[in-house]
């Protein structure tokens, strides 16, 4: 019986974005699908396909929540974990209802508009991101 989740993909927070495509490109055997600049998020992100999912490495290039969050974890860990799930707006109500708290939840009552987020501390310190399937 399916649940109607899937792991949509990994955030992998690193330090340095050229060792860790190295490490990645070594042990999966593929190179990055891309390595770009996010400048709007200080980000340098890099992707690996994984059919059906992928892993994305963030590498902060200034000052910010992943920078921060990478000197706190001795130079990066699991940052991020993308679910595809079939209804965000019942699946958002179910975790109010379980008292999760959430991030860009607009509040019951109004329409879902953005990215909603599980706060770390309810999925043993990783960030959550609730995804509509395709």
């Amino acid at each position: 019986m399916s649940s109607g989740v899937r792991i949509g993909g990994v955030v992998h927070a690193v330090a340095d974005m050229d060792v860790a495509i190295e490490q990645y490109r070594t042990v999966l055997g593929i190179d990055p699908e891309f390595v770009h600049d996010n400048e709007q998020a200080g980000l340098k992100v890099g992707m690996f396909r994984t059919e059906p999912t992928f892993v994305e490495l963030w590498a902060p290039t200034r000052e910010g929540p992943v920078q921060r969050w990478v000197e706190e974890h001795n130079g990066g860990g699991l940052y991020l974990l993308s679910f595809h799930v079939d209804d965000v707006p019942a699946t958002v109500e179910r975790l109010r209802k379980a008292e999760v708290r959430l991030l860009g939840d607009p509040g019951p009552g109004k329409e879902i508009e953005g990215m909603v987020y599980v706060h770390p501390k309810h999925l043993s310190g990783a960030l959550g991101l609730l995804y509509p399937h395709d």
